[in-house]
Parts: C-alpha cells; sequence; structure tokens
C-alpha cells in the first residue's frame, strides 16, 4: 500500500520488511521471516531493474543493498533448498578477469566481496545439487570448472583477508577473522566430493571451529575491557550459528562435533543468529546422533569411517521442506515420542 502514495519510498518498504524478518526471527518463525524477506528482495531486485518509485536522498538504498543480499545468504544457507534472490556476482568477476578484492581494500569492500562470493557459490551449489553423490565422473564439464574457480576465488580472498587482519585491533579483529572464517566454511564445502580440490576435512574443519573460538575469545575480551555485558542474545546476521551447524553435519568426527556442541554453549555465542537458532541447532544435533543409522555416532566412536551426519540420517534430512532446522526438531520430538510409547515408525513418516 505505502508503493501506491504519492511519496513512496521504495527504502520505507524495504526496512518495514527488514523489521518484519527480524520480528519474526525473535519469534523464531523462519518460514514466515524469510516470506517477509523475500517479498523485500523482489522489491529490491525490481527496482534495480527499473527507475526506483523515488530517488534515495542519502546512502540508506546502498546499505540496505548490502544488508538484503547478506540476509539472502542467510536464508539460502537455512533452506538449502532456495536459491538466492539476488545475484550479484558479474561475468567478468566470474570468469577472474575482474578482481574481487584487492590488496588494499576496506573491511566494508571484504564484507561486499565476501557477500558476492558467498552469493555466487549457492547459485552454483543449487545448479550442481542434482549430482551430489553421485560421482565425480557425471558433474558437468561447466560445472566443475566452476567449481574450481570459485574454490580460487575464495583461497584468494582468505589469504587477502588474513594479511590485512594483521593491521587491525579492537572489534575490527573480530570482524576480519569473521570474514575469513565464513570464507573458510564456505570453501571447505566447495571442495568437498571433488577429490582435486579436497584437503583433509577434519583438518579443514577443526580449523573453522578453532577461528570460532578466538573469535568469541575475541570478543569476550573486549567487553571485559570496556565493562560491557558479554553475552548478545540476538545478531542479525554473524552466521556464526550456521556455521557451527554446518561443521556438525559435514564432519565425519564425533570429537569434532563434540566441539562444535560446546561451542554452541559459549557465553558469547547469540542465543539466535536471525533465523538460526542455537538450542535448536544443538537439539537437532544430538537427535540426529541419537536416531542414528550408524552405530559409530550413537556409541560416539572416535570416527565413523567415511560417514558425515548429514548422512547418518538421510531420510530425515532429505524429507525437510522450508521449514528447516524447526521442523527436523518436531519430526525428532514425535519420534521420540513414539519410542517411549513401544512403536518405532519412521522419522519421515511423522513428519507435521
Amino acid at each position: 500500500m505505502h508503493l501506491c502514495s504519492p511519496d513512496a519510498s521504495i527504502e520505507v518498504a524495504l526496512i518495514c520488511s527488514v523489521v518484519f524478518y527480524t520480528f519474526e526471527a525473535l519469534l523464531g518463525n523462519a518460514v514466515q521471516a524469510i516470506r517477509h524477506l523475500d517479498q523485500g528482495l523482489i522489491l529490491l531486485k525490481r527496482s534495480q531493474a527499473t527507475a526506483p518509485v523515488q530517488n534515495a536522498t542519502d546512502a540508506i538504498l546502498p546499505r540496505l543493498t548490502v544488508l538484503f543480499a547478506s540476509l539472502d545468504i542467510q536464508a539460502s544457507t537455512y533452506n538449502p533448498s532456495r536459491r538466492p534472490i539476488l545475484s550479484l556476482i558479474s561475468p567478468l568477476e566470474q570468469s577472474g578477469l575482474a578482481p574481487l578484492i584487492l590488496d588494499s581494500s576496506t573491511l566494508a569492500d571484504a564484507q561486499m566481496a565476501l557477500t558476492k562470493l558467498q552469493n555466487w557459490m549457492l547459485h552454483h551449489l543449487a545448479s550442481s545439487y542434482p549430482y551430489k553423490k553421485k560421482g565425480l565422473q557425471l558433474l558437468p564439464a561447466d560445472i566443475l570448472v566452476e567449481r574450481h574457480h570459485l574454490y580460487d576465488q575464495l583461497t584468494r580472498y582468505i589469504k587477502t583477508v588474513s594479511a590485512y587482519s594483521t593491521h587491525l585491533s579492537g572489534p575490527s579483529t573480530a570482524n576480519c577473522l569473521l570474514l575469513r572464517l565464513q570464507a573458510q566454511m564456505f570453501r571447505t564445502i566447495v571442495a568437498e566430493d571433488v577429490p582435486s580440490l579436497q584437503f583433509t576435512n577434519s583438518d579443514s574443519l577443526r580449523k573453522c571451529l578453532q577461528a570460532i573460538s578466538a573469535i568469541l575469545e575475541s570478543m569476550s575480551g573486549y567487553s571485559s575491557t570496556q565493562g560491557t555485558t558479554a553475552q548478545r542474545s540476538f545478531t542479525l546476521s554473524t552466521q556464526l550459528v550456521a556455521a557451527l551447524y554446518y561443521i556438525c553435519m559435514k564432519s565425519n568426527h564425533p570429537s569434532i562435533v563434540d566441539m562444535a556442541l560446546s561451542l554452541l554453549r559459549h557465553e558469547m555465542l547469540p542465543h539466535r543468529d536471525g533465523i538460526w537458532d542455537a538450542r535448536t541447532v544443538e537439539a537437532v544435533v544430538h537427535g540426529i546422533r541419537i536416531s542414528s543409522k550408524l552405530p559409530e555416532w550413537r556409541m560416539g566412536g572416535q570416527e565413523a569411517a567415511e560417514y558425515r551426519l548429514e548422512y547418518a540420517n538421510e531420510d530425515l534430512i532429505n524429507a525437510v521442506g522450508e521449514g528447516g532446522l524447526y521442523e527436523i526438531r518436531e519430526m525428532l520430538r514425535r519420534h521420540e515420542q513414539y519410542i517411549m510409547c513401544g512403536d518405532s515408525p519412521s522419522l519421515v513418516s511423522g513428519r507435521i
């Protein structure tokens, strides 16, 4: 309705979309939050393709664009079947002819470069998803080439940001570590199932855990020096909770999963980061381990062969719709209730 008024402002409509997204995220309504976000993203994309309803009077619209791009990524990491609505990478950047990040880049430049890389990767994963677990020989050549380009760009980004972080201090250091962590996580996912790109999976995930621990400790140290309250119950898009969830699901070492679960209870980790809820992640991981078809996971063995936790109860993971983690949690709860009653239906049949 606002956009129909004579003095309509696209910024106001977009801000409302972010506010509604935040409210629904705080309430744990991930599906509704993403729907509000998608409406804002569609409006933003439309405004970028056509003349805006009203010209921006200040720098609000560019900042909103950056925020929406970040939340678009968050929504697609939460719901893997969702392709990002925005497309941020240019053909020159995708081909490597135009650099995504320079040695002289600012922290804001580095953030935007990472957002572009994440957006590119999520579009790529959506295209390659039908070939997941089917073997490298079935992966089309163009997708394989693109994956190598992505890997190289992420590696270059990590190297640049690592060098950049040596000149920072205070909160900027934590922000830089956070950018590097996200790039490391995405590079690990890009490299999986492609032997020519793989390094030791457990080592890469363990390094990501060490990075998360360093970030949380740096936040704790800064808070103590400033005399501020240590814990924040809500943040919008740090992706820390999402990173810990993916470490749990991608690791084939129960010990690494245990370390990730302990960090989910760290005093500096926000209870909720956008639509990602730390307690829900913890409950889901515990539930999948308990109901796992792999004895090694149920018994907490040192290593579950080549199996990742995402494959430990694959029918459950694949059955989940747009409800994401909350849907998995409810399915696990219903399954547990059936078990307590002496029944043992499949987890998928307990879907609501």
